[in-house]
């Protein structure tokens, strides 16, 4: 049976368009945390001073320490991804990465406690721990089995 009619909001995938944009480019990562630090222009624009600099060559002086925390939990979850999909890595395997994730979820909520105010960075921090908690949920649910 092929379907006919879609709903106004699904795009079949044979007349989908490629996405924009380079979703692997690291200046991109630093054009979104540059965003959620403020560093934009009145034209929404990155300043040259963030867009000059990758997420790696960004002074340590100039990253609040809740930047870093959350910059290697995403690290952590985006080798857990990896990790679920290599078909040769084993549940046990991925089990002390686990740990790592819900170590950095626990210490960035924490932080997020001690702090006041509901800035961009402290929004980002939220997300990522929703994520990294929903993955602890599922992981030790046995979805993965």
């Amino acid at each position: 049976m092929k379907i006919e009619n879609y709903p106004p909001n699904v795009v079949p995938l044979d007349q989908a368009r490629p996405r924009k944009g380079n979703a692997g480019d690291p200046q991109c990562f630093s054009a979104i945390m540059g965003k959620a630090l403020g560093e934009t222009s009145g034209s929404g624009q990155v300043s040259q001073s963030a867009a000059g600099q990758s997420v790696g060559q960004a002074g340590a002086a100039e990253l609040p320490e809740l930047w870093h925390q959350i910059d290697g939990l995403l690290t952590s979850l985006e080798d857990y991804s990896a990790s679920l999909a290599d078909p040769s890595t084993t549940l046990k395997q991925i089990g002390p990465l686990m740990d790592d994730i819900q170590r950095q979820t626990r210490m960035i909520s924490e932080r997020l406690g001690q702090q006041q105010g509901a800035g961009k960075l402290q929004e980002l921090a939220h997300q990522a721990v929703a994520q990294a908690q929903a993955e602890m949920i599922r992981f030790n649910r046995g979805d993965y089995v």
